[in-house]
């Protein structure tokens, strides 16, 4: 299984402090050793260890966690930086070279924080910067490094002892490198911020458009399955509507009894249902055989999808419509199937006798046809496989589980979408929406 992108992000934030703990122990033997420049050893053992210790906890949290909460990243780099803070406050503040450190935590928070928190975040980081001026004037601490004292000759030229005088254009120059600071961290967070969202819609598009991809190699191989059906059956179905033809006639002839004669006729029914079922297979492929648009009102449609209803004597389908007498330009037969086909799902889930509410509804963009049953409903995982092809919860084996599929891509073909409300136990709402100007007259 592949791991959620906020562990991912999580790991290389780990590793980034594993970074750090390591350059910082180096640093310190070569300052200390090479430089023999003495440092709060007590400090910066202090933050070397809570940072290594803290590294090792969230390490183990990791391992024992299957996900990683999102907000877990913001206290995190929270505390890098108030640590990152007390360490450049005690080895030379705004004259140590590594107040740069501040930018790579700017750009983390930028790339996985949300926007309010990356802002957030960096205001923060420019406070701290800035505050190494305002704690060197009101609470003077130790001289970092006291050898700077006598780089220049004299203790009035140690760039940042606290508590003496700094030259004025040397204060300059670090308050000029913080307002850069400043203006550089928010160029990051607003460009690397724009840019990440962008790369995230081009994600999310690329996304869909893998799927809409996947979802037409499905349409074309139902279309192929419904040709190759059709070219396969018409022959024998036509075999034996000619001998049951044939064999009408004779018996009528011969005068043989009524019930051979209605077995006959029974089996040129069957035969022209078989038909019937090819070319709706073919229909719902998405290859309507060239069906023209048809102009209807909603009361007809509606009328002749539940018409086969009404022949066996369901009573239990009450249909309400407040499109009145407005003229619709539709595939009437693939439309009035697609209808029958939610019905007749709605029918099967529910209790005997139990009522189905068929009713359409028109605003200003969308020509909205709900079908709602009060059955078993359905669950989560179940609500959100429903409209694949050939899912199907029946039992009996005979139900391709196509029904949704098909209602969905009729509803997209016409500038609309399918949406399904159901709760276990409380029934299911299938609203199967058009475009308005895509189906009006």
């Amino acid at each position: 299984m592949a791991a959620a992108p906020t562990q991912i992000a999580f790991r290389w934030l780990l590793h980034l402090r594993w970074g750090a703990v390591a350059c910082l122990t180096l640093l310190i033997l070569i300052v200390h050793l090479a430089f023999e420049i003495e440092l709060p050893l007590g400090i910066v053992a202090f933050i070397t260890f809570f940072e290594a210790g803290s590294n090792i906890f969230f390490q183990w949290l990791v391992r024992r966690e299957s996900t990683i909460p999102s907000w877990l990243i913001n206290p995190v780099i929270l505390i890098d930086l108030i640590l990152l803070t007390v360490l450049l406050a005690y080895t030379g503040g705004p004259m140590n070279p590594f107040t740069f450190l501040y930018l790579v935590y700017i750009v983390l928070a930028t790339i996985l924080m949300r926007s309010a928190w990356a802002w957030g975040m960096s205001l923060f980081a420019m406070g701290c910067y800035g505050s190494f001026f305002l704690l060197s004037s009101l609470s003077p601490l130790p001289p970092p490094f006291p050898q700077w004292g006598t780089l220049s000759g004299s203790p009035s030229h140690m760039p940042m002892a606290h508590g003496s005088h700094i030259d004025h254009p040397m204060i300059m120059h670090l308050q000029g490198m913080w307002v850069a600071f400043a203006i550089t961290a928010i160029f990051i967070v607003f460009f690397v911020g724009k840019i990440r969202k962008a790369l995230e819609y081009h994600q999310e598009t690329l996304i869909s458009l893998q799927r809409e991809k996947m979802r037409g190699e499905k349409l074309a191989s139902l279309a192929t399955l419904a040709a190759g059906a059709a070219h396969e059956l018409s022959t024998p179905l036509s075999v034996i509507a000619v001998a049951s033809g044939e064999m009408l006639r004779s018996l009528k002839g011969q005068g043989e009894s009524s019930e051979q004669i209605e077995d006959t006729i029974l089996i040129r029914q069957q035969v022209e249902c078989c038909r019937e079922i090819l070319n709706q297979m073919a229909t719902d492929a998405g290859h309507p055989m060239g069906e023209n648009l048809e102009e209807m009102t909603m009361n007809e449609l509606l009328a002749q999808a539940i018409e086969p209803f009404s022949k066996e004597g369901h009573r239990c389908v009450v249909v309400a419509s407040d499109a009145g007498n407005l003229l619709f330009r539709l595939p009437c037969r693939t439309l009035s199937r697609v209808i029958r086909g939610l019905v007749k799902n709605g029918l099967e889930v529910s209790m005997p006798g139990g009522e189905i509410r068929l009713s359409c509804k028109v605003n200003r963009r969308r020509v909205s046809i709900v079908v709602e049953d009060h059955g078993t409903g359905m669950d989560a995982q179940t609500l959100d496989k429903a409209a694949e092809p050939f899912f199907s919860t029946k039992m009996s084996g005979k139900d391709l589980g196509l029904g949704l599929f098909l209602a969905k891509t009729v509803a997209e073909q016409f500038g609309g979408s399918l949406h399904l409300d159901s709760e276990l136990g409380r029934g299911t709402t299938v609203t199967l929406s058009l475009g308005l100007e895509r189906v009006a007259r």
